[in-house]
């Protein structure tokens, strides 16, 4: 009877064990799955961008040539005036060529600084470039303890602490605020100009707008929002994973923590604050993630401590990963699978998969059931 009694609890430990890796398992398929595509069509996008500009750059060089040709055919009527000895004929030409070679030449400029600004595939280059350097970190073994490391630790620790307040006095931390709402980014703009520290060096009222100015400019942190209209925060904090992967975001949202914080740290940001947050705290928050580091919130690191300890109480939408949030919450919005496709430049078929699986990972039958969920943990407007 005992024997048989272990022999059943050890089966149970064993199928709960492996119940626990198979979904570990599923995961990690879905992760790698998710990854793969993201990056398939990104550089698919990025390649349809280069091919474009390519081609208009293959147009404005045939221009510059031909205008210079036209150039040279009115400098050989120029000369042949001069030997005519027609002053009349001759000023006339002279004006005149002066206008290809003009056109030529802004094309030329126009041509060069367009690839001088943004080399060829950049964005796609610097996105496998940081992946490899995120891969060899992860593969890469520590560094050996040197004596310094093991009994020299409190002059090491001692020496630069008198050269970083220079740094950082010299160096005003360049922030980016992006808000739909002008009155929300001069609130934050007057605060934050507060500091002798920090400065905003730029705004943006949408997602889109962001991206361009992230493209064009150099920023220390940037300050995003989540409901915005053309594309909402979660949508610009995925597509600045590529952009600009090093780029520290914090996230100020009029929703509380509980409802995105979790799926957003997950996602790439580096801090998470509502709005209703003191503006101590947030300048507080701004300042840390500029420096590098992450920014945990009291009510956050309770809502970690909680994932932690208790992983079976998760919400339902924070067992998605993070692709299948983002699909999760344009549905939930009333987004048809096309129009989905066509803003996150997948297909309609993977979008669908995506639908399957955020169905399954939360039990539910319908977008309906998705919708009546988003407003019931107040994850729409």
């Amino acid at each position: 009877m005992w024997l048989n009694l272990l022999k059943f609890v050890a089966v149970l430990f064993l199928d709960r064990k492996v119940s626990a890796l198979k979904d570990n398992f599923i995961n990690l398929r879905h992760h790698v799955a998710d990854y793969t595509e993201d990056r398939a069509q990104h550089m698919k996008q990025d390649f349809l961008e280069e091919t474009q500009r390519m081609a208009t750059s293959i147009v404005g060089l045939l221009v510059v040539f031909s205008m210079f040709i036209f150039t040279g055919l009115l400098g050989l009527m120029w000369l042949f005036s001069i030997l005519w000895e027609n002053p009349h004929r001759t000023l006339i030409l002279g004006l005149v060529m002066l206008i290809p070679a003009a056109i030529g030449l802004i094309v030329f400029l126009a041509v060069r600084a367009q690839w001088y600004k943004k080399p060829l595939f950049a964005d796609s280059l610097s996105m496998i470039s940081h992946d490899w350097q995120v891969f060899r970190n992860e593969i890469a073994p520590p560094p050996p303890a040197t004596p310094e490391d093991e009994g020299g630790e409190a002059a090491h620790t001692e020496k630069p602490a008198s050269d970083t307040p220079k740094q950082s006095e010299n160096h005003m931390k360049r922030i980016l605020l992006v808000d739909d709402h002008s009155i929300v980014r001069d609130g934050l703009r007057n605060l934050i100009e507060l500091e002798s520290d920090l400065q905003v060096t730029g705004e943006a009222s949408s997602g889109s707008e962001a991206i361009q100015l992230v493209r064009k400019n150099e920023f220390d942190a940037m300050v995003l929002d989540i409901s915005m209209p053309d594309k909402n925060g979660v949508d610009t904090l995925h597509e600045l994973k590529h952009v600009a992967p090093t780029l520290p975001v914090l996230v100020l949202s009029g929703y509380s923590e509980d409802q995105y914080a979790l799926n957003l740290m997950r996602n790439g940001c580096k801090g998470y604050l509502s709005k209703n947050a003191d503006s101590d705290e947030i300048i507080q928050a701004i300042r840390t993630i500029a420096s590098g580091k992450r920014y945990i919130s009291a009510e956050l690191a309770e809502l970690m401590t909680n994932e932690l300890s208790h992983p079976s109480e998760k919400q339902l939408h924070e067992t998605l990963s993070d692709r299948e949030f983002q699909v999760f919450v344009k549905l939930a919005a009333g987004q048809t699978p096309t129009a989905i496709a066509e803003e996150l430049f997948i297909s309609i078929k993977t979008v669908s998969t995506y639908r399957s699986r955020i169905l399954e990972k939360m039990a539910m039958k319908s977008n309906a059931d998705l919708t009546y969920y988003a407003i019931k943990y107040g994850l729409l407007n």
